[in-house]
């Protein structure tokens, strides 16, 4: 609870301190793993914050913004392939988020899959068809589909 205050009030390393000491004692702790993953993804320090993701996900394989934030990071780090599977399970569990889509088609692109990033720009466009940005993407993809 500790933890929980001095995030709160923006005292990250004293929280962090607080939240890595209680793991040990519950190791299934959700709020600590997720709390610990943001602090680490806000500083960049992907190791620690893909490793805390994935037992957010171990303990609630549901939580959306977990899944996008670690596709992000794979993304970050050109593993293309793991950001496509991540974003494609934020999208399992809520497929009313056109980012996800556009994110996905992105990482599609990078890996030369043009048809299914052709289908997510479709997919997000039909969600959110006035974004510029996936517009434009989505017309600069299609001349590659030959």
């Amino acid at each position: 609870m500790r933890g929980l205050c001095l995030g709160r009030l923006r005292r990250v390393d004293e929280a962090a301190v607080d939240y890595q000491a209680a793991l040990p004692h519950n190791p299934d702790n959700l709020s600590a793993h997720k709390s610990l993953a943001n602090f680490a993804f806000d500083r960049e320090d992907n190791t620690t914050t893909i490793n805390h993701y994935l037992e957010v996900l171990r303990l609630d394989p549901l939580d959306v913004s977990s899944w996008y934030r670690l596709a992000s990071i794979y993304s970050d780090q050109e593993d293309f392939a793991a950001a496509v599977e991540a974003y494609s399970k934020a999208i399992e569990i809520d497929a009313t988020k056109a980012p996800l889509f556009f994110l996905r088609a992105i990482a599609l692109e990078e890996l030369n899959d043009c048809s299914r990033a052709l289908a997510d720009y479709d997919s997000g466009l039909r969600l959110n068809p006035n974004d510029t940005a996936a517009l434009e993407s989505r017309a600069e993809l299609v001349p590659r589909l030959g």
